[in-house]
């Protein structure tokens, strides 16, 4: 099993992936993901494709690279199918979201706005304290 447009040198890997299967952002999360294991440049045009040039952190040789190139598409892959079933679901999610939310809402009701008054009688103020010093004396 290879991986077309994968060009393995001395000491890094170079990938170049068509825009049009796969997008600059998933191409990102995935070598996000693999930060922590490698170092990752992205290169190229979104027109015509980008090129991920990845140098393992540790010394391997270049069967582990080759394994290093397998984990990054495997990244990859991993991030366009969340983000294609993130899409799909999206809209389910929003209406889910949004029963939930009117669900918890309870009406106000005439005794709950009695109560409310007696509540906000603490902003009251009947010995003018929160008027400022130069407005009650002029100073």
């Amino acid at each position: 099993m290879e991986i077309e447009n994968l060009n393995i040198l001395k000491d890094h890997i170079e990938i170049k992936y068509n825009s049009k299967i796969y997008s600059q952002e998933m191409i990102f999360s995935a070598a996000y993901i693999l930060t922590d294991k490698a170092y990752i440049i992205i290169d190229g045009d979104i027109k015509t494709g980008l090129i991920v040039k990845i140098w393992s952190k540790e010394k391997i040789d270049s069967k582990n690279l080759k394994k290093l190139a397998y984990d990054f598409n495997d990244e990859l892959l991993n991030c366009q199918v969340y983000e294609n079933q993130s899409t799909k679901n999206g809209k389910l999610r929003e209406i889910m979201l949004k029963r939930a939310l009117i669900s918890n809402m309870t009406p106000i009701t005439k005794s709950k706005e009695k109560n409310d008054s007696k509540e906000d009688d603490y902003l009251e103020d009947e010995k003018d304290i929160l008027i400022p010093w130069e407005e009650k004396y002029g100073k």
